[in-house]
């Protein structure tokens, strides 16, 4: 298995690039070899490495809906 530096994963996450490779991986409209290709980045940038995983959660994780109930 390839192994990321942390060098790499420090440099991605302060750079936000995980987002872009997110964003890949939600997309229907890419073939799959691309989105393959972006979840391997992604396992890289959070393997091993809080902050990675953290970030890819923050952005992964769905807003709670806004209600108008009880108004």
């Amino acid at each position: 298995m390839f192994n990321f530096p942390q060098s790499c994963q420090v440099e991605l996450v302060n750079a936000k690039e995980h987002k872009y490779f997110l964003a890949i991986l939600q997309d229907s409209t890419v073939d799959r070899a691309h989105r393959t290709l972006a979840a391997f980045v992604l396992a890289g940038i959070v393997d091993n490495y809080p902050p990675g995983q953290e970030a890819a959660l923050q952005v992964s994780e769905p807003r709670p809906h806004r209600t108008t109930a009880g108004r």
